[in-house]
């Protein structure tokens, strides 16, 4: 794919909440929708190269609620995408699974895409074909 402006990208999180819980748990852990965690960092060689797609993430979350480990459940179709979505995912905050009133270590699967949208930042349409309106000021000054 070949562009000939920047495109924007955008990388979309959903978090899967419910989705392989630890075994009696009564919550799962998942991604702290409170916190403010920072956006995935879409790389822009990665960009300008054409790659995107949806990389399907499981990430350990300990009892405190910190990611230590993070394994890829579905690729992008490509690694460079799958290690940022890896990345950024380490770097937000987790709500820890609770079992039976006490918070306990668990995965939570999250969901990354990376979608290119080749129509933002696109300079706006040309005006309408004509005569250009005249702007001379009139009348007594």
């Amino acid at each position: 794919m070949h562009l000939t402006r920047a495109a924007f990208a955008v990388a979309l999180v959903t978090p899967f909440l419910m989705v392989l819980p630890a075994q009696g748990s009564d919550t799962p852990a998942h991604v702290d929708r409170a916190a403010a965690n920072p956006p995935i960092d879409f790389p822009y060689a990665l960009r300008v190269r054409g790659a995107q797609g949806t990389a399907i993430l499981k990430v350990h979350v300990s009892s405190i609620g910190h990611p230590d480990r993070v394994a890829i459940v579905q690729s992008t179709g490509d690694k460079d995408l799958d290690n940022a979505a890896a990345e950024g995912v380490l770097n937000w905050h987790y709500v820890p699974a609770n079992a039976n009133g006490e918070n306990v270590s668990d995965w939570a699967i999250v969901r990354v895409d990376f979608k290119i949208d080749a129509n933002a930042g696109a300079p706006p349409p040309p005006p309408p074909a004509g005569p250009a309106p005249d702007t001379t000021p009139r009348g007594p000054h």
